[in-house]
Formats: C-alpha cells, structure tokens, sequence
C-alpha cells in the first residue's frame, strides 16, 4: 500500500512499531513523523536511518536529543512535544 506513493512532500506519521517496521519494510522514508510512543531505541532501530531527512516529532521521545546523531542525512527536523510541568 505505501510503496506506489511518491514520497516528495509526503510526510509518513508512525503512531506504532507495526507502523514503523512496515515503513521500514518498504525501504524507509525521506520524512517521518513521530505521532507515538517510542523510545528512541526502537525508532532508531526500526528506522532506515540512512534515507531520513525530514523528521517532525510530535511526541516525547527522551529526555535528550543526542539519538539525532543517529541521522546522517537531518535536513529539516520539527519538534512538538509539550512544555514540561514546570514552565
């Protein structure tokens, strides 16, 4: 179902890991959006890291952002999670 679309400008949401791995089993994607709950393990290890350019996270994904260096090929990268409790 995802592999005859033009992935120009098409952002793929993941809201789980059966999302993920089958996005994964089509090749990857240039533009994810994470909309689920991860760790930053098992989206990095369910993720074709090496074609992910555009990366919107919609979640909260870890209490740091170094698992970013993960990414060869960042272009563009949309961070929307909450403010924590305390601002």
């Amino acid at each position: 179902m995802l592999a005859h679309l033009n992935e120009d400008n098409l952002c793929f949401p993941v809201s789980n890991l059966a999302e993920l791995h089958a996005i994964s089993s089509y090749g990857g994607r240039a533009r994810i959006k994470i909309s689920g709950e991860f760790t930053t393990a098992e989206f990095i290890n369910g993720c074709r890291t090496e074609r992910l350019t555009h990366l919107w996270v919609a979640t909260d994904i870890g209490k740091c952002w170094r698992w970013l260096r993960e990414f060869p090929q960042p272009r563009f990268l949309t961070i929307e999670t909450p403010l924590p409790p305390w601002m």
